[in-house]
Formats: C-alpha cells, structure tokens, sequence
C-alpha cells in the first residue's frame, strides 16, 4: 500500500470514527432528555404550591438532583460548543479532527444545552437575571441556525478554509463529464439533455436575504424536475440513480456559486451580532452559577451525595 492510501484509509477511519462518535452521544443524550422530560411530566404539569409539594420537586428543583445534573449538563454543552470556534480558527488543531463533526456536535450541544438548561428551571419561563441568560440563549440558539444556513452556502475545502469559486467551477466540469457515460444508453436521449441541461443553468445571483431564500426554493424544483425527467427517460436503475447524484450535486455546485458572495456578506453581519450575544450569555450564566453556589443551596445537595 502507497503512502498516499495509507493516509486516505486513515482519514476515512478517523471519519467513520468521527460520525459514529458524534451519532452515539447525539443517541445518549437525546435519550437523556427523553427519560427526564416524560418522568417529570406530572411535575412540570403542576404549578405554585402544588409543584412544591409534589413528591418529585426535591429531585427536580433548580437545587435537586435531577434539576442539578440538567443544569449541570446544559451548561457543559454550551461550553463545550466553543472547541468548534477552536477547531475552526486554530491552525494547529487537526488533530482533534475535520471541521465537519465539530459542526454537528455544535449544532447539537446548541440545541440540547438550551434545552436541559429549561429542564433545570422546571419548564418555567425565568425571571430576572436568569431570564436575561434565557433569551440570549434562545436568541444565541436561533442565530445559531440562521448562521448554518448562510454557512451552507460557503463551502469548505479538506483543510477547512473557504472554497473558491473557480474551485466550484472546476467541480462543475467534472460533474458534467462524469455524465457523459452514466447517461449513454437512454432511450429518450431527449429528456436527458434536458435535464442536463436544466442542471447547467446557472441561477440568477440573489441580492438580498429574500432572493436567498426563493433560490433555495428553485433549487428543490429543478432537482425534483431533473428526477422526473430522468424518470422518464427509461434509464436503468442504477445509471438513474447515479444519474440524478451527479446532476443534483451539480445543481447544488450552481446554488452555491449564485448565493456565495450574498451569504459570505451576510454571514460577516452575522458574526457581529452572533459573538457578543454570545459572549453575554456566557457572562450571565457565570453569574447565575456563582449565585445559585453562594445563596441557591446547591452545595448542600452537592455535599448530600458525598458517602459518609
């Protein structure tokens, strides 16, 4: 074996590792969530001095066990959400693997963190200080989503950096010519050029957010356009469906170079508001915790579970 498939077997090792990683602990701690939620139902249904006296409010209380652990874990999801921002900007991080798990576990520990952190609080909107720390959290949540999305349209290279567009261009190519064979022995030659055809029409470039969004429409109309037309076109199944790969992959390859330069526009706006919202709600969930130490009584229950 030459050198250089030993590194490609290696790297498609630590992939399969990666994903298997990141799917187990997405499994476990959905599961997690799944088990606290329908136990505490009966509790989370309950209100004022009813929820004070239900038999399962010494556990699920902001100072409980159960109500701890979420607490505890939600804040550690939303910590270790950072190493993406490391992975990302650090040269000298390759180690910790391709920029492409850290983007899932991201996405994850930023949807299930804000959510054990409700869990914690009983279900309850909070007030005060912490409900500061809500809503930038739910406002980071949800400008986290708006981020991916535009980040979609920004592809990325092996190494992680930007990918250009003459490098979408070249991608264009060899899709085009890998159709060549793949679509030679259709009995309605007609509907295949026209579907190639339809894939190699280059989309109108957006202008503003709401253009982006209509070209994500159109995309998914000519994939399902080019999946009929192909359909009809009595390929074998296995050319069809590699067929519709190719040509797909190519539509996308379009969409991208249409939206790049609006999404990198906006995704620069994006990472003014994103970071320092961020940033304070790091700040206010540092103060929380230092609060619920000092007056929440949540050393006692800590202390509780120290044996003798």
């Amino acid at each position: 074996m030459s050198a250089g498939q030993a590194a490609s077997s290696s790297r498609s090792l630590w992939s399969v590792l990666g994903w298997v990683s990141i799917g187990s602990l997405t499994a476990a701690l959905s599961l997690v969530a799944l088990v606290v939620t329908l136990v505490g139902i009966p509790y989370f249904l309950s209100m004022g001095e009813v929820r004070e006296a239900h038999v399962l409010h010494d556990l699920y209380r902001p100072a409980g066990l159960v109500g701890l652990a979420t607490g505890f874990l939600g804040t550690g999801l939303m910590s270790v959400l950072l190493l993406y921002s490391v992975r990302k900007w650090l040269p000298f991080t390759g180690f910790m693997g391709a920029p492409t798990w850290w983007m899932r576990f991201h996405m994850v520990c930023g949807l299930l963190g804000p959510y054990f952190i409700i869990v914690h609080d009983g279900l309850r909107l909070p007030t005060g200080i912490v409900a500061m720390g809500f809503w930038l959290m739910f406002a980071v949540a949800l400008s986290g989503m708006f981020g991916r999305y535009l980040f979609g349209y920004i592809p990325t290279t092996a190494a992680g950096h930007r990918s250009t567009l003459a490098d979408q261009a070249m991608s264009l190519k060899e899709l085009t010519a890998r159709l060549v064979n793949e679509t030679r022995d259709a009995s309605d030659t007609e509907s295949v050029q026209s579907a190639v055809r339809l894939a190699r029409a280059t989309f109108p470039a957006p202008r503003n957010l709401g253009e982006l969004a209509l070209l994500d429409v159109e995309t998914r109309r000519r994939i399902e356009v080019v999946k009929a037309l192909l359909w009809r076109a009595g390929l074998p199944t296995a050319t069809r469906r590699r067929a519709i790969h190719s040509l797909t992959n190519q539509l996308k390859t379009q969409r991208s170079i249409a939206g790049l330069t609006i999404a990198q526009r906006y995704s620069k706006y994006w990472q003014l508001f994103h970071q320092p919202l961020a940033f304070a709600m790091y700040v206010i969930i540092a103060i929380h915790i230092l609060q619920a130490l000092a007056f929440g009584g949540v050393i006692p229950t800590l202390l509780a579970l120290i044996p003798g």
